[in-house]
């Protein structure tokens, strides 16, 4: 086994246990979970763990943590609050939005990392979903590959 694999099974066994103690599996009212729940790869190697209320970037103990605070599943969007000890951003707001491309690609993009609030976050623009290469703020959309089990 891997490095990463062992790193990214640490992880979501983590996540598994931090929902055993909370309320990650209650629905607040007119909240959807996002289409895209699961354990990811990106293109350069990092770790992403998407559960129906939080957003893991990285492997332990060096992880981006982010709580889901809105999902449109028909846009591709999700808005998340930064955790506090984030090293960039933290206690700030983003914007994650994804897609698929034409060879069935899954592709993400954290448009906004710095959002003030809530509000302004979902109202801010979007990244640009025909433009993979450069449409993510003038870098490419992140490639996701689903992690091993």
């Amino acid at each position: 086994m891997s490095v990463f694999t062992t790193r990214a099974l640490r992880l979501v066994s983590l996540l598994a246990l931090v929902c055993a103690f909370s309320a990650c599996d209650e629905d607040a009212e007119g909240f959807e979970a996002p289409d895209i729940v699961g354990s990811y790869t990106d293109d350069f190697g990092m770790a992403l763990v998407i559960s129906d209320t939080r957003l893991v970037l990285g492997s332990a103990p060096d992880t981006s943590g982010f709580d889901i605070s809105f999902v449109d599943n028909g846009a591709g969007v999700l808005i998340a609050h930064n955790d506090a000890d984030n090293q960039f951003s933290p206690d700030l707001w983003s914007r994650f939005e994804w897609a698929t491309d034409s060879t069935g690609q899954l592709r993400l993009c954290q448009s906004v990392f710095d959002g003030a609030d809530e509000s302004s976050t979902r109202n801010a623009a979007g990244a640009d979903a025909s433009d993979f290469d450069t449409g993510c703020g003038g870098f490419g959309w992140s490639i996701l590959t689903t992690a091993a089990q």
